[in-house]
């Protein structure tokens, strides 16, 4: 076991102010100080199970309040109930620590189970009101907590807090423990979302894990959704500070944004490349095609000290001007200048490519259509003759379909919908039944991601068969010269591919 390993309850019960290890996220001990500023007694009681030659129980009060004088005699502030060893204070262990242990907590430690346990005495419900969010938002439920429901308010709050800050620590890792948070109140478990779920949070995870991917992290994967942009100091190759990923957000109409200034999510949160603690939300700027977005920008390891030395006491900001080395300090402002241009050219994209109708579209061309919300490469239109989407083999008396125009819909709960005026061409009377296809399109292929990518159904189009509006499936049977308009729906910032297959049987 690493030496500094070994100090973890004398750092925790008696230092405030250092500077903690790998990993532990902390530098000014701000994390342990506050448990004592929301106890109205300025008091917590603390009582760890650890290993010290064997499994072993401790316990031990402390108290960080203001410096006083009595009878006569200067005290610090800071008391210990405990027990004194060669006059310094000391835990009580053993079975007097777990007979204490069980009459102040209600849970007690499970047979070699490690951990330690709070107890913030006479805590204070109304602590942080002005901050519950951590982020200055004008928008935050800080309003008073009432004396009628202050502590199911509070819980409520506590747990909303845990979700928004915390979710990074509570997402499953391939190198490294998920933490599992409960919040209960007399007994009764307050529910914390699960973050990979919750409409808004999950693009956030998606882009810390599109960061982690690219920064090397085992076991991470970038989304279709999600696009990683470098922040790179100097042109041309220049010096790499990290990286900002941002996702589209879909489907989060009247979802919790708690952690958020705004009705609408257009937010990047900043953390440390190693502790990965939400360290505040930015608001950015909207997208021109109101398309929401939620973005993590994490610098890489070389330079996450210059931020770390950049962070206040509170840890809940980035402060360029606190940093005294000049070139850390320029590092964390080139940091936020390059994210401030990237995100301003790229929450203005361009206009769509519509084209005009009896022009043939193959299925290169509707992604080409669809530039303005394609994260990826663009698609390549046809120089030859238009291609017939997704024809069958080429046989002369084959029925066939080609895309004669296309259109962009209303967004609807954050999703894309796309119109595609579908053609049948092929001998007269004859009559086959066409499925359409809609994939996510990459490099790599094409590939089935049906939580991104749908065919919605089918509208009616004119002088074609009479369909009620929007018939749903993926398939409809057409003869020659019918028309119908095959409706796709995608996340905003994929490529689409479309494919309209006749079927065999």
């Amino acid at each position: 076991m690493p030496l500094e390993e070994r100090f973890d309850f004398a750092n925790f019960v008696l230092g405030m102010g250092s500077r903690q290890n790998h990993l532990s996220g902390g530098t000014y001990g701000f994390g342990k100080t506050v448990t004592y500023t929301a106890s109205l007694a300025d008091t917590v009681i603390m009582s760890s199970r650890t290993t010290h030659h064997g499994v072993e129980q401790r316990f031990i009060a402390s108290a960080m309040g203001s410096s006083y004088t009595f009878n006569e005699r200067r005290f610090t502030g800071r008391h210990w109930w405990g027990r004194v060893v060669e006059d310094r204070p000391e835990p009580i262990t053993g079975t007097d620590a777990e007979a204490l242990h069980a009459e102040l907590f209600s849970r007690p430690f499970n047979d070699d189970e490690l951990g330690t346990s709070l107890l913030i005495v006479d805590v204070n419900l109304t602590a942080g009101e002005d901050d519950s969010r951590g982020s200055g938002d004008s928008n935050a439920s800080s309003a008073p907590i009432s004396d009628s429901r202050a502590p199911r308010e509070y819980a409520d709050r506590l747990a909303k807090a845990v979700l928004w800050h915390l979710w990074p620590k509570m997402i499953s890792s391939p190198d490294r423990p998920t933490m599992k948070i409960t919040v209960l109140l007399e007994g009764e478990e307050i529910p914390i979302p699960d973050p990979e779920a919750h409409p808004i949070i999950k693009h956030f995870v998606a882009s810390l894990r599109a960061v982690r991917a690219t920064q090397g992290r085992a076991g991470e994967r970038r989304g279709f959704t999600t696009q990683v942009e470098p922040m790179v100091d100097g042109r041309g190759k220049g010096t790499l500070i990290g990286h900002l990923a941002v996702t589209h957000v879909v489907g989060a109409a009247g979802s919790d944004r708690f952690g958020l200034d705004s009705d609408s999510c257009h937010h990047y949160c900043l953390m440390r490349n190693d502790a990965e603690l939400v360290v505040r939300y930015v608001s950015g700027p909207p997208r021109a095609d109101e398309v929401q977005w939620a973005g993590v920008f994490k610098p890489v390891a070389q330079f996450d000290q210059a931020f770390a030395n950049s962070e206040p006491p509170a840890h809940d900001d980035w402060l360029p001007k606190s940093v005294l080395d000049k070139t850390e300090r320029s590092r964390v402002n080139v940091a936020f200048t390059k994210i401030s241009s990237f995100l301003k050219e790229w929450s203005n994209p361009k206009n769509p490519v519509i084209h005009s109708p009896g022009e043939g579209r193959s299925t290169a061309a509707l992604a080409d259509a669809l530039r303005a919300l394609v994260l990826g490469a663009p698609g390549n239109r046809p120089t030859t003759a238009p291609a017939r989407v997704g024809a069958t083999k080429s046989r002369p008396r084959n029925l066939t379909t080609r895309v004669r125009d296309s259109a962009l819909l209303p967004r609807h709960d954050g999703w894309q919908e796309w119109s595609l005026l579908v053609e049948c061409a092929g001998p007269p009377g004859a009559r086959a039944r066409f499925t359409a296809v809609a994939q996510i399109s990459t490099a790599a292929g094409n590939e089935d991601v049906s939580d991104e990518c749908v065919v919605r159904g089918w509208d009616p189009a004119e002088g074609s068969l009479s369909l009620a509006p929007l018939t749903p499936g993926d398939s409809i049977e057409l003869g020659d010269g019918e028309l119908a308009r095959l409706r796709v729906a995608a996340v905003p910032g994929v490529s689409v591919a479309v494919t309209i297959n006749r079927d065999e049987s």
